[in-house]
């Protein structure tokens, strides 16, 4: 006979799926008439930015930008660059795509190939991999309570983090810059940088309200000296975001990161090149939780029927960490190799970070790729790229059986000092975003059977029972098929077991 169970709903996201696409990277350039003639090639770049992901069925369809960047030597021994931009366009199909997903795309050079054709004709080949990640949430049915007077139930009490809503928002952010009078005029734009520095969050009703800035870099060489000047400048970001079921309560994990970001030099009011018009679109990945009580059934009986119950282990997450930390970092990098005479600027891409966690705290290793343009003994441009890594480290506010951690990390701040021997020391900083879960297994009750038959009474309806000190007072409530509410009451028992030695007055049902 079926017995009626009442269920509490937990949800939660969880990776549903991994899948990658890919775009060929096969291209001729000539060179325009305002580039110089290729004396040496010192770096061609391929990068690709996701502005758009859509669903249509199974089918997940990718649109942005490529964008290919010769850094060169030219004419006179001078720095000079070209830029050229594709469109971005893959697909990948998601086989028993989950009701209303979020989707994260991540962008990554699998390897790129560039040859001077020509003093003014280069061919690139490549591939460009997209790491498509499919999260989908996940609901839970508990059993919390059985609807019969004659059921004994032992419950736990588990505080989870429960998914209320997920989304993923794009906004703009466009401003052109004048140069200050100190500087020189733009002649080309080598490399251009941004990052999202997050300064506040607050909910209200469905809406995320965001408050921080674009933090741009921007590597130029000047018009006539041909001397190589880096900018920083500050965008401020402003957003209100509609998130449906965020409220002031919601723990709020959020992930900001430029999927396109671009700058072109402008001639301002009197002829001069010297404007800046950046525009950027940020990503904005956004999950909100809850701290919710919920009980599960970890034993029960009947004192009347005779039972079969179904039990289950379902992993349940709470919220261990969730925010940013800047965490310093030092290394020094051989370039004994490189012959360098003057380090005209050096700049960190990638960030890949995996971590784990242990007792009450989370530690892992950041990989990143160093980048350099410097002039060597001979004033000679030339770059230079090595393999960088930071320990990086969270407190954990719990422990659990397992950790997850889902990180976004960028440098922060860079530094550098040639020593002897061609030593460089590299300092800095970088800001790690993450969201730590920490996972516990608990077996519950599912599901109960019965199939009428009364139970046997096997004693009489008083009994003394010689208890030892640690006896688990449900245990014998069991044994004698009575509650334990009951025993506890008459023997005035207050815990879960026997303090000592006692004999205790069972009533039996």
């Amino acid at each position: 006979m079926p017995m009626e169970i009442k269920k509490d709903t937990y949800s939660f996201c969880e990776l549903f799926t991994r899948s990658k696409c890919e775009q060929a990277v096969s291209l001729e350039i000539n060179l325009p008439d305002y580039c110089s003639d290729i004396k040496k090639i010192l770096k061609c770049t391929v990068t690709a930015g996701v502005s758009n992901v859509s669903v249509a069925g199974e089918n997940v369809h990718l649109s942005g930008t490529v964008v290919t960047r010769l850094i060169y030597v030219g004419e006179n021994e001078k720095i000079d660059c070209f830029e050229h931009t594709d469109a971005l366009s893959c697909s990948t199909r998601v086989n028993g795509m989950p009701e209303n997903p979020m989707i994260k795309a991540v962008t990554k050079t699998d390897y790129i190939n560039c040859r001077a054709l020509s003093q003014r004709r280069i061919s690139v080949s490549g591939s460009i991999g997209v790491s498509v990640y499919v999260y989908r949430e996940n609901k839970k049915e508990l059993p919390c309570s059985i609807d019969s007077p004659d059921m004994e139930c032992k419950k736990e009490k588990i505080t989870v983090s429960d998914l209320i809503c997920q989304s993923e928002k794009t906004f703009d952010l466009s401003e052109t810059v004048a140069l200050g009078k100190e500087r020189e005029d733009i002649g080309k734009i080598l490399r251009s940088d941004c990052r999202v520095k997050l300064e506040s969050k607050k909910a209200v009703a469905d809406k995320l309200l965001i408050k921080g800035e674009l933090c741009c870099e921007i590597l130029y060489t000047d018009s006539e000296k041909n001397n190589i000047t880096k900018i920083c400048h500050s965008m401020p970001v402003s957003q209100i975001l509609g998130i449906g079921g965020i409220t002031d309560k919601s723990d709020i994990e959020l992930s900001l990161s430029p999927s396109q970001f671009t700058v072109s030099a402008k001639n301002d009011s009197t002829g001069r090149c010297r404007l800046l018009e950046m525009a950027a679109r940020v990503s904005a990945a956004v999950r909100c939780r809850q701290d919710k009580e919920i009980e599960l059934i970890k034993d029960c009986y009947s004192t009347k029927l005779e039972v079969t119950g179904d039990y289950k282990t379902a992993e349940l997450y709470s919220c261990a960490f969730n925010g940013e930390k800047e965490i310093p970092f030092e290394e020094t990098v051989d370039f004994s190799d490189s012959d360098i005479n003057e380090i005209k600027d050096m700049w960190c891409s990638g960030g890949e970070c995996r971590m784990t966690g242990r007792g009450d705290k989370a530690e892992g290793e950041c990989d990143f790729l160093l980048h350099g343009i410097y002039t060597d003994r001979s004033n000679n441009f030339c770059y230079t790229e090595k393999n960088l890594s930071a320990k990086v480290g969270i407190p954990l506010k719990q422990k659990g059986d397992k950790v997850s951690c889902d990180c976004d990390i960028t440098v922060n701040s860079l530094e550098w000092s040639v020593s002897g021997a061609g030593k460089v020391k590299i300092k800095g900083t970088v800001l790690l975003g993450c969201y730590a879960s920490v996972c516990n297994e608990k077996r519950f009750l599912y599901d109960i059977h019965s199939d009428g038959k009364e139970k046997e009474q096997k004693y009489p309806a008083l009994c003394i029972y010689y208890a030892d000190a640690g006896e688990k007072i449900w245990d014998i409530a069991k044994h004698y098929n009575t509650s334990e509410a009951l025993i506890k009451s008459e023997n005035a028992i207050k815990g879960e077991k026997t303090e000592r030695e006692t004999m205790l007055m069972i009533s039996c049902v």
